[in-house]
């Protein structure tokens, strides 16, 4: 699978050019032209706010999940509670 292109990564992260050059204390003329070729410091930033985002979309998922499994013993619960009371 080929590499995401530069733009490609800052679309994924939510950044513009101008928003990656302020958190690096560049100016965004510098961001432009690097192009294909970014400064090791600036892939590694990419590369965490990326590893980040997708570690936020794991831990979203195990809370769904979670809060799935919430719901369907709550809903034994009640049957159980409802039988025990129709027991009685």
């Amino acid at each position: 699978m080929p590499e995401e292109t530069f733009k490609e990564q800052l679309k994924s992260v939510g950044l513009t050019q101008a928003m990656l050059a302020e958190r690096l204390g560049v100016s965004e003329q510098t961001v432009c032209r690097w192009k294909g070729k970014i400064p090791l410091y600036a892939k590694a930033y990419l590369d965490l706010l990326i590893k980040r985002k997708k570690e936020r979309i794991v831990i979203t998922q195990k809370i769904r999940d979670l809060q799935e499994k919430v719901k369907e013993l709550t809903a034994i619960k009640q049957m159980i509670k409802k039988g025990l009371q129709d027991e009685q």
